[in-house]
């Protein structure tokens, strides 16, 4: 927020490539009504990290049950943190790799035409990858490609399909919903 208030032809240029023409106006009100403290986004980010934290743990949890993985063959404790704490590193470098995707794609001319559906595509391979790395460090053993291709390819679908339809599906609350609701909404379709 510091930077993109210093510098506002930054900003401009930012909304104008991320943000669609139609919620542009919701993602400028929200961002002018952000305090100019840096301690509420400290905070933010401390709550997205533990709450990122618990939701990988929960998910080596699940992987190890439906694995099948005895109590006694699982992680150590200290081990299973840090293979957490990677897995949501690679999650989080995902996320940016998704965004960059998103951009590079529209600001890169010769790629501004690029068809709906290869973006989709790129989105996926791009989602697959982590979602198989993360088998293969929260599991004991070896997760091998052949066992873990079905249930990373159908996460990597079901996550870029959220993202290709989650412009439509603001595009319509916004309008019916209050400008607090739209722009929360805006801000996380973002």
């Amino acid at each position: 927020r510091v930077l993109l208030q210093a510098d506002p032809g930054l900003r401009e240029r930012v909304i104008e490539s991320l943000v669609p023409l139609e919620f542009r106006d919701a993602v400028n009100q929200a961002l002018s009504s952000l305090p100019a403290s840096g301690a509420p986004l400290a905070i933010a980010i401390i709550g997205l990290l533990f709450s990122g934290l618990g939701i990988v743990r929960s998910a080596n949890h699940t992987l190890n049950e439906v694995a099948g993985v005895p109590y006694r063959l699982r992680h150590s404790t200290s081990s299973s943190l840090l293979r957490t704490v990677l897995v949501l590193v690679l999650f989080m470098a995902t996320a940016l790799g998704l965004g960059w995707l998103s951009v590079y794609m529209e600001l890169v001319p010769a790629l501004g035409d690029t068809p709906r559906l290869w973006r989709f595509l790129a989105a996926v391979a791009l989602i697959f990858l982590p979602l198989w790395a993360a088998a293969e460090l929260l599991l004991p053993h070896r997760a091998r490609l052949r066992i873990v291709w079905p249930a990373a390819l159908g996460g990597a679908l079901a996550v870029a399909g959220v993202f290709a339809f989650g412009t439509l599906l603001l595009a319509r609350l916004i309008p019916r919903n209050g400008a607090l609701y739209g722009s929360f909404a805006t801000i996380v379709g973002v």
